[in-house]
Order: structure tokens, then C-alpha cells, then sequence
């Protein structure tokens, strides 16, 4: 009632047909349906979604994009996987590692993602461009809060402060890490790009 009814004055309510809510998942969607009537909604059930005989759900999504299987992730999602944003004013630190970077605030804590990644990116006169991308907190340089999503076009990229894009993650080269000083950052994002260069101009 706190939340479907007073929070968010809810008059439509459509359910998996395996969810559950609450404490110790007693919550069910016969439970809410039995409601409906004396808090004024309506509650629909969805069928569970399969692909490849295989059942859908945020759970093993999650699971093929923390491996960084990106191509079972679009098979389960019917699209590939992307994330998109506006383009933020940084440190700037990026320039003096020669990788200047679009950063993309993702105002979540956690990210479905952590590592770096070969990327394509639209928006901002881009049109796929061929990206590595950073998404994480930078333990090197000084730990966020929040994660964040910093790109850097290969090629090259024009001001694309305040522009929306659109990044497409197509392959994991490595996971997050510490480096002990900014000139073993700056070796390691030279040894990303070449890596994220040679994955895309392999797999197009």
C-alpha cells in the first residue's frame, strides 16, 4: 500500500509470473491481485520470457555481462548492450594520460559492469565509433562513490561536452585495477587502446 498506492498512485500493475516481494519473498502476484479491488488497481501477469529454450531473467543478464559475455547478453536481452548518458565535465586527467575521455556520470553505486572495454559510441556527430571505456570507480587516481562510465574515441572525437551518447560494449580486455603510480595508468590505458583497436578492427 506504502509503495504501489500512496508512493506511486498506481493503477496498472503487471507482474512475472514468478514475483515475489517483501519479507522473505512471502509477497506473490496472487497476493497483490487480492488487493486490487480494495485499493483500485488493475494487475496483469506477464509469461516468463525464454530464448533458446532458455528462461530470461535480470539475474542470469546480470551473470553474462559480469563475464563479460556480450553476445549472451544480447541474446538474452533481443538488443545488444548499451548504456547511454550526457557527457560531463571531468578532471581532465585524461588529457595528461593521453586519453582524453567523455565521462558519463551512471548515478547508481553499482554498475552492471566493471573493467574496460573495446566499445562502439554514437552521438555527438559519432556514428560507432571505435572506444575504450572505463567503468568504475579509478581506485588509481581516487575512489568514487558512484561508478562512472569514461570513454575514449580512438580516433579522436570533437567537443562532446553536454552531447548524449550512446556506448555499446563489445568486448572485456581486463578487469578494474590499482596502479601504483599515474606513469603505470598511463602505460597501462596505452596497452588498452592498442587492445581495444586490434579487438574492433578484427570484429568490425
Amino acid at each position: 500500500e506504502q509503495i504501489f498506492v500512496d508512493g506511486l498512485g498506481a493503477q496498472y500493475l503487471a507482474f512475472g509470473d514468478d514475483f515475489h516481494f517483501g519479507n522473505q519473498r512471502e509477497g506473490d502476484l496472487e497476493y497483490v491481485r487480492a488487493l486490487s479491488d480494495e485499493f483500485g488497481y488493475a494487475v496483469a501477469p506477464t509469461a516468463t520470457l525464454e530464448a533458446a529454450g532458455e528462461r530470461v531473467s535480470s539475474t542470469r543478464i546480470r551473470a553474462a555481462l559480469d563475464a563479460g559475455d556480450f553476445d549472451d547478453a544480447a541474446r538474452l536481452l533481443g538488443r545488444p548492450f548499451e548504456l547511454a548518458g550526457r557527457v560531463q565535465h571531468g578532471q581532465k586527467l585524461g588529457r595528461q594520460l593521453d586519453a582524453p575521455t567523455a565521462n558519463i556520470a551512471l548515478h547508481r553505486i553499482r554498475s552492471p559492469l566493471q573493467g574496460v572495454y573495446a566499445v562502439s559510441v554514437w552521438g555527438g556527430g559519432l556514428e560507432g565509433a571505435q572506444g575504450v571505456a572505463n567503468v568504475g570507480v579509478r581506485p588509481t587516481i581516487g575512489e568514487r562513490l558512484e561508478a562512472t562510465l569514461e570513454v575514449h574515441i580512438l580516433q579522436g572525437s570533437p567537443d562532446l561536452y553536454g552531447e548524449r551518447l550512446t556506448v555499446r560494449f563489445r568486448h572485456k580486455l581486463r578487469e578494474e585495477q590499482k596502479f601504483p603510480s599515474l606513469e603505470a595508468l598511463k602505460a597501462g590505458i596505452k596497452a588498452d587502446k592498442a587492445n581495444a583497436s586490434a579487438w574492433l578492427n578484427d570484429h568490425g
